[in-house]
């Protein structure tokens, strides 16, 4: 029974020795106070985590994975090691530089970047938003609102309007806006002024045909522009609002607008029920997004405007 018992007990002296060589003391890593980065000709810079680092070593492990991030753009250790800065951050940059050790051990520090031009190759940049019709045409006057916020409580609120002043193209500029990394950001486009515009007769004889089944809308697009009341569904109600307009018992459309804007890279799971489940009026960018895109585009909906015959500008 001894000879037994003493391999068991043993063991578990073995065991206890190993658990207690296992490492759960993460490295000590120091950030410098600032770098800079220097944009070029390519307006772009790319900032690695060992530019980063003052000091780093780990007490059980020759071998430290670096990462880094901007803010608000994720937990945990980061996937990269390197960052984008582009034009549209000038300025100081607040970034997170994280080390591992073998054990998976992590710790990090926060550090800035000052963001400059080189030889003042680059401006502050833009991003642009176009609005156009299912024709491709651009649409003037479009209001586009850009609200969000990060997880540092900055946030976004801009307003402005599309302008045709570019090879007939509509596009709006936005000089030196905050749209950072880090930031979830919601991007609207809306139009409300003239509500008559291309709604005819003609329109309302093409929605009476697709209500009756004698020939359906062959577009989602045309389903939204046929569903005047906004309700999600084609009926007749679209069709009094819709005579009530061109007759000029009312002014307006309901809920004041005019036209419908759709992302434009929007696919429709069901063309035959655009409105099930309901389809996005606005772009959403995530907090994950790095680098920002500088482009947005919608597709705009005249709203009674069946047969898209309606002048966007």
């Amino acid at each position: 029974m001894n000879k037994i018992c003493f391999p068991l007990f043993a063991l578990f002296l073995f065991c206890q020795k190993i658990d207690a060589q296992v490492d759960t003391v993460p490295p000590v890593l120091v950030c410098k106070n600032q770098v800079v980065a220097n944009i070029g000709g390519t307006c772009l810079v790319t900032v690695w985590a060992a530019d980063l680092v003052d000091t780093v070593y780990d007490n059980n492990s020759a071998i430290i994975e670096l990462g880094l991030r901007k803010p608000c753009v994720g937990t945990g250790f980061p996937l990269k090691n390197f960052s984008y800065f582009t034009s549209t951050m000038l300025g100081t940059q607040s970034v997170e530089l994280w080390a591992r050790d073998n054990s998976g051990n992590t710790t990090s520090c926060t550090t800035t970047i000052l963001v400059s031009t080189f030889n003042g190759s680059c401006g502050a940049g833009s991003i642009t938003i176009g609005a156009y019709t299912l024709k491709a045409e651009s649409i003037d006057s479009v209001k586009i609102e850009i609200e969000g916020q990060n997880c540092l409580a900055d946030t976004v609120d801009i307003e402005a309007y599309t302008t045709n002043d570019w090879s007939f193209d509509s596009y709006f500029y936005c000089q030196e806006c905050p749209l950072y990394p880090g930031y979830d950001l919601s991007i609207k486009a809306s139009k409300d002024n003239r509500p008559l515009n291309g709604v005819t007769t003609y329109d309302l004889t093409l929605i009476s045909k697709h209500i009756l089944g004698i020939e359906p809308l062959d577009s989602p697009f045309k389903m939204i522009a046929a569903d005047a009341n906004q309700d999600g569904k084609v009926t007749t109600f679209d069709l009094i609002i819709l005579r009530k307009l061109i007759l000029g018992i009312i002014d307006e459309l309901p809920n004041g607008k005019s036209w419908r804007f759709v992302p434009y890279q929007y696919v429709f799971p069901n063309p035959q029920n655009p409105f099930q489940p309901p389809f996005p009026e606005k772009i959403m960018v995530l907090n994950t997004t790095d680098p920002i895109p500088n482009y947005y585009s919608f597709k705009g909906v005249k709203i009674g405007d069946v047969d898209f015959s309606a002048d966007p500008n």
